[in-house]
């Protein structure tokens, strides 16, 4: 499933979203439009398997949320713990209509590593 969202997104509580055994590539979320938006995922003990993909967002992770895939944006915060797995097998995905610039296929380049 592939969703775009403009303005805000606030996963909270415990639960699981896109629990296993599906993969995180089989959740994506882009934030588009030109704004800012904030991301927050939050809750106790929440896990979440997805691509959340919002390069002019804050994202957010609070009170240990935990994250499985990828989690990129503008801006990265932790609050009172949360945690990012990145899985390997979403390498590929890139967003949709975007070339890598080349015409060619798509390449990531990572520029910044943070370690939570």
């Amino acid at each position: 499933m592939i969703i775009f969202i403009q303005g805000l997104v606030s996963f909270s509580g415990a639960g699981h979203t896109n629990p296993p055994p599906a993969q995180p590539a089989q959740l994506q979320m882009y934030g588009c439009g030109q704004k800012a938006a904030n991301w927050t995922f939050a809750g106790g003990g929440s896990v979440r398997h997805l691509v959340a993909y919002a390069p002019r967002g804050v994202m957010t992770l609070r009170n240990d949320a935990i994250v499985f895939g990828s989690f990129i944006g503008d801006k990265v915060k932790k609050e009172n713990d949360g945690d990012v797995t990145y899985d390997p097998s979403v390498a590929s995905i890139m967003p949709p209509g975007w070339s890598g610039g080349g015409g060619g296929a798509a390449k990531m380049i990572k520029r910044t590593w943070t370690e939570f």
